[in-house]
Order: structure tokens, then C-alpha cells, then sequence
């Protein structure tokens, strides 16, 4: 569970289903805003809470999910809105596979990043500013998949339990 205030649903047109997935918890499309996200963080964990998720996995979940969707609407889409996210959550045997599809910009070298883990002994000053997200998706994930398919962003991964 989220210690941050339950946000309410976005004004905007309501989320549509992404495909047919009869094993999708989620299935949905959003706009790229930070609230947007925000909003479907925070009801995938309901809906995660109702299949009785286990706590520590639902950390798991919660951390590689905001990043994921933050960084299509940062870095894919530039902060503009402009955009819309597609999001696809199913439980799959003791995993959970989130899959992620956005019209933003590619991922640079067309690859999902692959940071080596920050060094935090340094002086204050002196710590690393960037990374840390994909760095934390690496680690609580298991097979990651990044794909450009027709001008379009395809993530797929795995949170192990």
C-alpha cells in the first residue's frame, strides 16, 4: 500500500481497454500526465490488494510500475501530455507481467537501459543523479523486453514473487 493520498480518477475521457486480455487485472489506456499515472499507480495497487497480492510483492510492483510510466511521460513523451499510455497488468502463474505501450520517442540505441548499480560510497556532493530508476527496474524485474514496432514503444517485464 501507498503511504500518499489515494489520488482521484483524472478528468479526462475514460480509460478504454487495451485488448482482448481475459487475464488482464488491468487493462487500460491513459493520458502521458503525471497525474495520469499517478491515477493508474494507484489503481493497479487496488486491484492488486483485491487479488490478494502479497505486501512485499506489491512494493515490487508499485516501485517498477511508477518508474516505468514516469519515465514514458519524461522521457518518451517530453512532459508535453501529448500522448496516451497503454498499460496491460496479469497475473501469470506466481509473476506479475506488466506491459507497457506508448507512442513517445524510442528508447536511445532502441534498448531498454542497463545501468551497473550506483556507487553510493562517495562523498554527498558526489553521488550519481540518474539511473537509479532503471536501475531499480532491473532489479526488482526479470525478463524485460523492449521493442519499437511501428513507430510505437513495447515494454514488456516480469515481477518475480
Amino acid at each position: 500500500m501507498s503511504l500518499l493520498p489515494k489520488p482521484k480518477p483524472p478528468r479526462a475521457r475514460p480509460a478504454r481497454p487495451v485488448n482482448d486480455d481475459p487475464t488482464a487485472l488491468i487493462n487500460t489506456s491513459f493520458r502521458a500526465t503525471d497525474l495520469h499515472v499517478r491515477w493508474a499507480v494507484s489503481h493497479a495497487v487496488d486491484k492488486l490488494c483485491a487479488s490478494r497480492v502479497a505486501t512485499d510483492f506489491l512494493f515490487s510492483v508499485e516501485i517498477a510500475l511508477a518508474e516505468i510510466l514516469n519515465n514514458i511521460v519524461e522521457h518518451g513523451y517530453r512532459g508535453s501530455g501529448e500522448g496516451d499510455i497503454k498499460l496491460n497488468i496479469s497475473l501469470v502463474d506466481d509473476r506479475i507481467r506488466i506491459e507497457t505501450i506508448d507512442h513517445g520517442i524510442e528508447m536511445p540505441g532502441l534498448e531498454a537501459p542497463h545501468p551497473t548499480e550506483p556507487n553510493l560510497d562517495v562523498a554527498r556532493n558526489d553521488l550519481p543523479e540518474g539511473n537509479f530508476g532503471w536501475y531499480m527496474i532491473r532489479e526488482l524485474s526479470e525478463d524485460l523486453e523492449y521493442k519499437r514496432i511501428n513507430k510505437q514503444n513495447h515494454l514488456s517485464m516480469f515481477i518475480p514473487h
